[in-house]
């Protein structure tokens, strides 16, 4: 149906954008305790000698788990679920309102008691 494949679509968009956010921060080494050397010496420094992380699995995971200064883990992690809020929220609401058009259309009370 056209209500399918424009969830569809817009659940594409939502991972669309996640795999091409390209938000950072930027930490001191200190700040970063913990962290495996391997990963630490693979960051791109910036000229204040700041090391970039990514909210991508490979820097995200090792800091938010190994990392030893909670500071720096809770700024990392609420900066990983705020990826693409403003774009993805816009998505979100648009597939919850056409999961509820499709309950209506098949005669049931909401999504949760279609599925």
């Amino acid at each position: 149906t056209e209500i399918k494949k424009k969830i569809s679509e817009l659940g594409v968009n939502f991972n669309k954008n996640l795999n091409e956010d390209t938000t950072h921060l930027w930490f001191g080494r200190e700040e970063l305790d913990g962290v495996p050397e391997d990963l630490l010496d693979s960051l791109e420094k910036n000229d204040e000698g700041k090391l970039k992380v990514t909210m991508k699995y490979p820097h995200f995971f090792p800091v938010s788990r190994k990392c030893k200064n909670p500071k720096t883990r809770f700024t990392v992690e609420k900066t990983f679920n705020a990826r693409c809020m403003e774009e993805n929220t816009k998505i979100i609401e648009e597939i919850l309102e056409l999961r509820q058009k499709e309950a209506d259309i098949l005669g049931y009370r909401n999504h949760a008691a279609y599925v």
